[in-house]
């Protein structure tokens, strides 16, 4: 191998070094940018879990609230039912009327 044939190939190297170093420059600043951006969606997600967790527990507090008003309700409806046993006997026959239709309703729609 003669001198010049070396001098070319060192020349060749030595650009593939840089060609490299480069890439490798690049893709340091990719990974540094793929960091920030995966703590930001980390902190986004953790954000809409606290949110949903928020929200899950106002709806649970406005199930609650909603069942207590039923039971007020029903509470008021019982203690206005007349002391007449025929018409309590009629109105508890009426309602388990009601509540037999309301189930078959439900079966129905849960098909």
């Amino acid at each position: 191998m003669n001198l010049e044939e070396a001098i070319t190939k060192f020349e060749i190297l030595e650009s593939k070094a840089l060609q490299l170093i480069a890439l490798s420059d690049h893709l340091k600043g990719e990974v540094q940018r793929l960091t920030t951006e995966n703590e930001q969606l980390k902190s986004t997600v953790k954000n809409q879990a606290a949110e949903i967790r928020s929200i899950g527990k106002k709806q649970e507090t406005s199930k609650n609230e909603n069942n207590f008003q039923n039971v007020y309700k029903i509470s008021k409806l019982v203690n206005s039912i007349p002391a007449d046993s025929e018409e309590t006997t009629d109105l508890k026959l009426k309602i388990d009327e009601y509540i037999q239709e309301l189930t078959r309703c439900i079966a129905h729609l849960s098909k």
